[in-house]
């Protein structure tokens, strides 16, 4: 039998190329493109009419949220490729609708608790049928914007660079930290959002591995 020859091992990339798609690298620039589509959204939004009892505070919505989604699926197009399973079309969907109804199932089965525990009572109109709607825009901004940020980006490139397990940690914590300037935000709170919400919403991210099921999950529960 002939000798068997050895297949030659692939050319290694460039430096210049190494450095970009090291995972470090990659997040410094996503972190980048991700301000820069937050800023032209706030100046995009800036532009229309502030009435909050009409729809408009949907328009903002979209106004945000629509370039930041534009310039990221620039960056994962022609920078990073394997961001764009973060969004995915195939059963967007399905993950979108169970991350919904998972979010207000959970802060609906926490304020009955609290009501048959005596520490959550009605005491007038929530005035809803006019209100909706900027609660709706209030709920969908960040969690469109934080799940991006903690998990499509954050989470995903700390898990390249150290591994799933402190992926999750770090971004947890951060994740409540960044709500400690929050209205009646104490220390404890913010460390039980980091253990509730940024570990549940980094373990949704882990199962799916796109950010549709977090998404809808982190916006139903700030609506409910």
């Amino acid at each position: 039998m002939p000798d068997e020859i050895a297949a030659a091992p692939p050319p290694k990339p460039p430096p210049g190329r190494r450095i970009l798609h090291f995972p470090l690298t990659l997040m410094l620039l996503a972190i980048l493109v991700y301000a820069a589509g937050a800023a032209a959204g706030i100046f995009l939004s800036q532009l229309l009419p502030a009435e909050p009892h009409t729809l408009w505070p949907l328009a903002h919505a979209a106004a945000i949220i629509l370039p930041m989604a534009a310039l990221f699926g620039l960056f994962v197009r022609f920078v990073d490729r394997d961001g764009a399973r973060l969004f995915e079309a195939r059963g967007w969907a399905r993950e979108l609708l169970l991350g919904l109804a998972a979010g207000a199932l959970i802060f609906a089965t926490v304020v009955g608790i609290a009501a048959l525990l005596g520490v959550y009572r009605i005491t007038g109109g929530s005035g809803l049928e006019t209100i909706w709607a900027p609660l709706a825009a209030e709920a969908l901004i960040p969690g469109f914007t934080e799940e991006l940020l903690f998990r499509g980006i954050l989470f995903r490139y700390i898990e390249k660079a150290a591994g799933s397990w402190i992926a999750l940690a770090v971004t947890a914590a951060l994740f409540g930290l960044a709500h400690i300037a929050n209205q009646g935000a104490t220390w404890f709170s913010s460390l039980a959002i980091a253990i509730e919400a940024g570990i549940l919403l980094g373990a949704v991210y882990m199962l799916t591995r796109r950010l549709w099921a977090a998404m809808g999950l982190h916006a139903a529960w700030n609506f409910t």
